[in-house]
């Protein structure tokens, strides 16, 4: 038997991924993430996990593991296990999603920065503070193209001033969250946004901590 084009294998999964039991099996899917998304959003992660992880067995096997799909999935788990304070996991699950977004998408892509933010997260509650600013930084520099000033870029800012201030660079965590209240302001962000409040109070509070050191 003569190999399988490519063109024969498109035609057979285009053929597979409209037929009833994979409409069916796609549908199951989308129920669990859908699901996932909403037991999250009550903090109850271990539930949204769960269902994340029953999407994703599903999506595997109807879509493959280079759907987009797939990745939006790898994405979710990463963030439930960093919740669950599974650290390793989370990472191993981020980068799976990035791998993904990045082939699809290419490597300038919101999706991606995002993906970017959300290994950052993990990387800064594990401790590992110079991953941490490097997928900040790794962020921060995409929105930056991708958006030019955007409030997603001020959050990036935020992200590596928070960051900084955990690993007691007062000076450059001070730095990161003016270039963020900056750019707030240029998008319009009202002083009295609760974020823009928050990173107001973050400088006092650097602005105190770095005087009773001199």
């Amino acid at each position: 038997k003569s190999p399988e084009t490519k063109e024969q294998h498109d035609a057979r999964k285009s053929l597979f991924a409209s037929s009833p039991f994979a409409q069916k099996s796609i549908a199951i899917g989308n129920g669990y993430n859908a699901k996932g998304i909403r037991k999250a959003r009550l903090g109850a992660w271990d539930e949204a996990l769960t269902c994340w992880e029953n999407a994703l067995e599903v999506r595997l096997q109807i879509l493959g593991e280079s759907h987009i799909d797939v990745a939006n999935t790898f994405n979710n788990i990463g963030i439930a296990l960093g919740k669950l304070n599974r650290l390793d996991e989370a990472v191993d699950a981020l980068h799976q999603a990035l791998t993904i977004r990045k082939e699809h998408y290419g490597p300038e892509h919101s999706e991606v920065a995002a993906t970017l933010h959300n290994l950052g997260n993990v990387f800064q509650h594990d401790g590992d503070f110079a991953s941490a600013i490097h997928c900040f930084c790794e962020c921060k520099l995409l929105q930056e193209q991708i958006r030019g000033d955007h409030v997603e870029v001020a959050r990036a800012c935020v992200a590596i001033g928070h960051t900084y201030n955990q690993a007691n660079a007062l000076e450059d965590a001070r730095e990161a969250y003016m270039d963020a209240l900056v750019i707030f302001h240029r998008v319009g962000v009202v002083a009295d946004d609760l974020e823009v409040k928050a990173t107001i109070d973050d400088v006092h509070d650097l602005d105190k901590r770095i005087k009773s050191l001199h």
